[in-house]
């Protein structure tokens, strides 16, 4: 007997049933705020994509220019070495008729020989940031790529505009910042 704790043979069963639930009341909306959290990480995740994209048009942007300051470089150096070719040939008409010392004319010789390296230089220059800009633009390589320039009319919109305005401009525009303060 169990209430008696005496000895009683006979068979006792015995069972146990339970229910549990669970029901938050308040949890300090935290599932709120859960939830709008995740919706802010999510657009700070789409601004992040918007940023990386900005950084592919900036690095397309650079690789422009500094092809086409390659290719002014390429002709200052072939105008260089226009200009010394011309030297020489005087110089050398000079030589013949006894009026310089040769010495001067070998330094000049020297001097063109050095120019023409320097613009096969130019022109190796030239061609990679061609090819480093097609590779950014994704676009197949071809010896005949050009670029157009820029004209200075199409830059007077800036000319006016103070540093001030273009970085309020950039810090209310660009998307790493709108990302970061998402976050």
């Amino acid at each position: 007997d169990p209430f008696t704790n005496t000895y009683i043979n006979q068979n006792v069963s015995t069972g146990n049933y339970s229910l549990t639930a669970n029901l938050t009341l308040f949890n300090g909306l935290s599932i709120q705020n859960n939830i709008k959290q995740n919706q802010l990480s999510t657009e700070a995740s789409r601004q992040e994509e918007q940023q990386t994209k900005d950084n592919i048009t900036l690095n397309v942007i650079l690789a422009y220019l500094q092809v086409l300051t390659a290719k002014d470089l390429q002709q200052q150096a072939i105008q260089q070495r226009e200009v010394t070719l011309k030297q020489v040939q005087r110089l050398e008409i000079l030589d013949t008729a006894g009026a310089i010392i040769p010495s001067v004319l070998y330094d000049l010789k020297g001097q063109y020989a050095s120019d023409e390296v320097n613009a096969v230089n130019a022109k190796n220059t030239l061609e990679q940031a061609k090819i480093t800009l097609v590779q950014l633009m994704n676009v197949p390589y071809s010896t005949s790529f050009d670029v157009e320039p820029i004209s200075p009319q199409e830059l007077t919109e800036y000319a006016t505009t103070s540093p001030d305005s273009i970085y309020q401009v950039a810090v209310n525009n660009l998307a790493a910042i709108k990302a970061t303060d998402l976050r």
